[in-house]
């Protein structure tokens, strides 16, 4: 049997969705489980001391912080406080960009492909071009029916020529 070891100690909890307003961290009251196997209980011969492996497991010590408090899926328990990285991202006046201005922009349908096309007729003409290139390729996929073979020794013939029997 593991050794089973439970303490409450401070955590943080957060939404698992990115652009949820919850994805903020907040602290909270987090149950902490760790389970130690030796090597022995794991099946190994010998008496060999120590910790072989062991688990941690973390739940929020009150229920109802088990969810969301905007969105009400289920929220991210940790131990660690996240880390905040120096800014990478600069604008055109060169202003620092924080973390979260990439999500915005994909929330606000800017980056992504999510924004709606403008430009119908740029469209249509794309459009009609790969129909002309599917026409082009149906076409000359029919007329080798024969698959093309490669350089290499030629095909033997099945019968013989008349100029050979002599």
């Amino acid at each position: 049997m593991p050794t089973i070891t439970e303490a409450t100690i401070d955590g943080f909890v957060h939404c698992r969705d990115p652009f949820c307003e919850g994805s903020e961290q907040r602290e909270v009251q987090v149950k902490r489980t760790q389970m130690d196997y030796t090597f022995h209980e794991l099946g190994g011969p010998g008496s060999v001391p120590g910790i072989e492996r062991s688990s941690t497991h973390l739940a929020c010590a009150d229920s109802a912080d088990e969810a969301c408090t905007v969105c009400g899926k289920p929220a991210e328990v940790t131990d660690m406080k996240r880390p905040v990285y120096p800014a990478m991202i600069f604008d055109r006046e060169g202003r620092s960009l924080d973390q979260k201005f990439l999500l915005r922009l994909i929330k606000e349908g800017k980056l992504g492909g999510t924004a709606p096309v403008q430009d119908d007729s740029r469209v249509a003409a794309l459009e009609a071009e790969l129909a002309e290139l599917k026409a082009l390729l149906i076409a000359s996929s029919q007329q080798s029916q024969e698959p093309r073979r490669g350089p290499g020794r030629p095909r033997k013939n099945p019968e013989p020529d008349a100029s050979e029997e002599d």
